[in-house]
């Protein structure tokens, strides 16, 4: 159990993670959204090719003249791995910001995107569901995860926040116009 003193090192910890967005923690965290994009891009882009990936994946590989068997691990288990890493992260930006993390929009866009990776990749993993509708809906968290850059890159975020007031001005123009 964690004394008071520990607990505030700890969660001033997490609260430095949290709020440097140039610091070593980010740019890890970064480096594994570009990481997991990579992967995405490298999938099979039909379903049959996709079912060749996998069984090549998870089939063991043997070199000639080797008895060593080389074996891939299965995409679903990557993106496992990615999205237990976000799941840390979003866990030390929880605890270092306390109730402020529920008030960044981005935050809550990580809790909601997270929870869905995590509760459609776990059945796929644990092969308790093989249903293309969960496999889809896996696909579409997945991408929903890549969409976080926009928000890593300072231009790319001014974007967005661009074309998000866009639409509420123009409105603002044509009922005055009326």
């Amino acid at each position: 159990m964690l004394t008071p003193s520990d607990q505030s090192a700890f969660r001033a910890w997490c609260w430095h993670r949290a709020v440097h967005k140039h610091g070593w923690w980010s740019r890890g965290v970064t480096a594994l959204y570009i990481l997991n994009t990579i992967v995405l891009a490298t999938q099979a882009t039909t379903t049959e090719r996709a079912a060749d990936a996998y069984s090549e994946c998870s089939a063991p590989r043997h070199s000639a003249g080797s008895s060593s068997s080389l074996t891939f691990p299965r995409p679903d288990y990557v993106f496992l791995g990615f999205t237990v890493a976000y799941l840390v992260d979003v866990i030390v930006r929880i605890t270092g910001l306390g109730r402020a993390f529920l008030e960044n929009g981005w935050n809550v866009y990580d809790l909601a995107v997270i929870s869905g990776t995590v509760a459609t990749t776990l059945p796929i993993v644990t092969n308790t569901t093989d249903s293309q509708a969960a496999i889809q809906l896996q696909k579409v968290f997945l991408v929903a995860l890549i969409f976080k850059l926009v928000q890593r890159n300072d231009e790319l975020h001014q974007l967005f926040k661009t074309a998000v007031c866009v639409p509420v001005s123009l409105e603002l123009v044509l009922a005055r116009a009326r």
